[in-house]
């Protein structure tokens, strides 16, 4: 019984780890990165460059979000595949006890 409910708890929380880290994720670019405005026609050059490095910023943290969330996919299907090993492993060992 021990060791049936601490692989219960080892595959609740190998699951549960990454499932919190999509969950809480934020799941839109644009409330996760700051979308510059373009500045008016007759902005002075000074806001038009402070556009530009903007854009820049902001097609670094387009960037960096899908590959978080790239990260985020592997670590999830890693952590289903490992709760499937553990479980069948127990299921292995245990198999000769249940007959």
């Amino acid at each position: 019984m021990k060791a049936a409910l601490s692989l219960f708890l080892i595959l609740f929380f190998t699951t549960m780890s990454v499932q919190s880290l999509a969950d809480n994720h934020i799941d839109a670019v644009e409330d996760y990165c700051y979308k510059p405005s373009e500045p008016l026609f007759f902005s002075s050059l000074k806001y038009k460059k402070h556009y530009e490095i903007d854009v820049k910023e902001y097609q670094h943290c387009k960037q960096s979000f899908i590959d978080m969330q790239q990260r985020i996919a592997e670590l999830r299907s890693e952590s289903e595949k490992n709760a499937q090993r553990i479980w069948e492993r127990y299921d292995n060992k245990n198999a000769g006890l249940n007959d």
